[in-house]
């Protein structure tokens, strides 16, 4: 039997103790505590200066930013805007240009901004690194209204009778010499199936369109639109030897004249009379009519003079926001929107003495308001570059808007521009006209091949859409075909479209081109077109044609067509790409 010792647990009481232990142990933990304080100090100071350049980093990147997202709107043209205006968003932002480096980017849309700022460190100035220097940088591209119509001088086209001075561009083109068409103007009393998109008023009846389906109301107002016109843009490359010269606008035919789509129907005039006064009136011979004749036309039967539109033409001031319109200043002064004859044109017949039947008679009188605006070219502006704001070389855009009073009728004419210096020498190397946002056209022409430049496409635009709309084409004889022509050796491909709003998928042959056009198919209707621009994708921006798409109309017989076009590169127009 076992003893109680033996199975049952002493209850005495053992300390054990560590050799060497007791306070020691606390002077451990002390220095243990103080190694781990210096390395949590050590840790928060060096996150103080951290987060400083991180913060920092991310202000000097908003600069660099800035300055690129401003300054690129100005390019391809006009780099030392672009560089100003970047070096001016960087000052902005609170920080030294004197450090900032603006540089084109691998594509003349692209801007490059570098800015370097050195910070003051906290924590590591005491190792001896007082300052850390942050370097950040940002890229932009610019993809900018898309001019619409003209790559030269002049829009539309450019007929020269005797007593008439050629406004040259420098570019010997054909197609941009002649384009075969005009541009025009609807008042607000004509109907948008004619073929105006934006400035007629009215709604004609269902069954214009295919289907009786069509973008206008049975009974009311045109939904679309637009008391303010159309806006064009004059274009002025400015170098150092310009400045002291005038810009000169002028308009072909800018009053209305009722003569019919081909000069045929002066409602009681005498043709035989008018043709008698020189080519410029002679609607008897084709290439004289299909030259001179802008085809000015209300539709519906009217007296001669009633109800037709006065016209418009309003020159603003060129400004920092070349991509909107809206906001310029009208120029309003001496030789500038300052009288009738100079920006506005009523139309011929509201006056005594004009009548169809002494139509001949006033234009042959030297003074009078016909012989002055019919088939005439007339200066709606001539001022000089200093008064405009334009005291450096670079890109300026001058725009131009087009209004129609009240009344019905299409008035069709022809824009020019040029530089003019003190000996009246004209010069249209440096400029260009063009359509902003939308291209009201008038086309009458035999069955020909004919062409016309519709938008300007720089090498920013690869990979993204080409969208153009074309609004109620197709009104001439027999049938035609479309075809979208890219710049040079440029290949389209894949183009995809839409006719709307009566439903209708569209089918392109040979990468861009649409058969059977005619008035059955698209009257009253918008065809939607989306044009793929390839990777490899690329023109010459230097050159005043290269960069520019073109349309192909190729009828079967002869054209008379009031059409609306617009075009852009769909997505931002700015956008940082690195």
């Amino acid at each position: 039997m076992l003893s109680d010792e033996t199975i049952m647990p002493s209850t005495e009481s053992r300390t054990f103790r560590r050799s060497g232990a007791g306070d020691g142990e606390s002077g451990f933990v002390l220095v243990w505590f103080a190694l781990l304080l210096t390395i949590f100090i050590a840790m928060a100071g060096l996150g103080v200066d951290v987060w400083n350049w991180w913060q920092t980093a991310q202000q000097v990147q908003r600069a660099a930013d800035a300055g690129a997202t401003a300054g690129v709107t100005f390019l391809p043209s006009d780099f030392a805007s672009a560089r100003s205006t970047a070096f001016d968003l960087v000052e902005r932002n609170g920080y030294d240009s004197a450090n900032t480096t603006v540089q084109l980017g691998d594509a003349p849309s692209k801007l490059k901004v570098t800015v370097t700022h050195e910070t003051d460190n906290f924590f590591t100035h005491f190792f001896g690194v007082d300052t850390t220097v942050i370097t950040r940088s940002a890229t932009a591209e610019f993809t900018g209204p898309t001019p619409i119509g003209s790559p030269i001088n002049h829009l539309g086209n450019q007929p020269i009778g005797d007593g008439d001075a050629l406004w040259p561009s420098g570019v010997t083109d054909s197609v941009s010499a002649n384009p075969q068409v005009w541009l025009q103007i609807a008042g607000p009393g004509n109907n948008k199936n004619n073929g105006d998109r934006f400035t007629s008023n009215q709604c004609a009846q269902p069954g214009n369109g295919p289907g009786g389906v069509w973008e206008c109301p049975a009974s009311g107002n045109n939904q679309e639109y637009s008391a303010d016109g159309y806006y064009f843009i004059a274009r002025i490359e400015a170098e150092a030897g310009d400045l002291g010269k005038d810009v000169a606008i002028e308009v072909y035919d800018p009053a209305f004249v009722q003569t019919g789509d081909n000069c045929t129907d002066f409602l009681g005039a005498d043709r035989g009379a008018l043709a008698a006064l020189g080519a410029r009136y002679d609607s008897n011979t084709p290439a004289n009519n299909r030259t001179f004749c802008t085809g000015d036309h209300r539709i519906n039967s009217v007296t001669y003079g009633a109800g037709f539109p006065t016209t418009t033409f309003t020159t603003f001031r060129p400004d920092a926001t070349p991509w909107q319109v809206g906001d310029n200043v009208p120029v309003n002064q001496v030789g500038c929107n300052s009288a009738e004859g100079v920006g506005t044109f009523r139309p011929y017949g509201t006056r005594a003495g004009e009548t169809a039947a002494t139509l001949p008679a006033q234009v042959a009188l030297p003074g009078s308001y016909a012989n002055q605006v019919f088939h005439r070219w007339v200066q709606i502006c001539r001022v000089s570059l200093a008064s405009l704001g334009v005291t450096a070389p670079g890109q300026y855009d001058i725009p131009i808007q087009v209004e129609a009073g009240a009344g019905s009728g299409h008035n069709r004419f022809a824009m020019r521009s040029a530089l003019i210096n003190a000996s009246n020498v004209v010069d249209g190397t440096r400029t260009s006209v063009f359509a902003f946002q939308h291209l009201p056209l008038y086309q009458n022409a035999e069955a020909a091949d004919s062409r016309f430049y519709l938008a300007r496409v720089l090498p920013s635009g690869q990979n993204r859409l080409l969208a153009i709309q074309m609004f109620d084409v197709g009104d001439g004889s027999g049938s035609g075909s479309i075809t979208i022509v890219p710049p040079g050796s440029n290949t389209f491909t894949g183009c995809t479209g839409q006719r709307l709003p009566a439903t209708l998928d569209l089918t392109f042959v040979n990468g861009c081109t649409l058969n059977n056009v005619n008035s059955a198919n698209y009257q009253a209707q918008r065809i939607a077109i989306n044009v793929p621009i390839p990777s490899s994708y690329t023109c010459d921006v230097s050159d005043p044609l290269d960069c520019w798409v073109q349309v192909r109309f190729n009828w079967s017989a002869g054209v008379q067509d009031t059409t609306t076009w617009s075009a852009g590169i769909l997505g931002d127009p700015v956008r940082l790409i690195e």
